[in-house]
């Protein structure tokens, strides 16, 4: 069974890369046009699986260039940082170290195109 936090945040990071006509399809999996179309597949693609998959969260991590720091992890702690911490998750609120692993690298994303939407608006707002 999949977490419906991972759909959600899953769902949060494809509005705020671009992706359009979001729907699941059931089983955490996404279905939506990615941000420039995907014409070969009648406009539809399925959207990545960032908080589950680690080839989709790797991608994330290179194109945003960002990595976990593990060094409170025996606190039970993951934070992820690039030039200041950017997110951070209980590992115990999550079912394995992995899941929280790639649940801070997507969170930090998340953070990080949210503060880019809000200085992007007239005033920098």
């Amino acid at each position: 069974m999949t977490d419906q936090r991972f759909e959600q945040a899953n769902w949060l990071l494809a509005t705020l890369l671009g992706w359009t006509s979001l729907c699941s399809v059931g089983g955490g999996a996404l279905l939506g046009t990615p941000p420039h179309g995907a014409p070969a597949s009648r406009g539809q693609a399925q959207v990545p699986d960032w908080c589950g998959d680690w080839q989709a969260c790797g991608t994330l991590m290179t194109q945003f260039r960002c990595a976990p720091d593990l060094g409170l992890l025996d606190r039970g702690l993951v934070y992820v940082k690039r030039d200041q911490a950017l997110g951070h998750v209980v590992v115990a609120d999550w079912p394995s170290t992995d899941h929280a692993v790639r649940m801070a690298i997507v969170t930090s994303v998340i953070v990080r195109l949210q503060q880019r939407t809000r200085t992007s608006l007239p005033g920098g707002v």
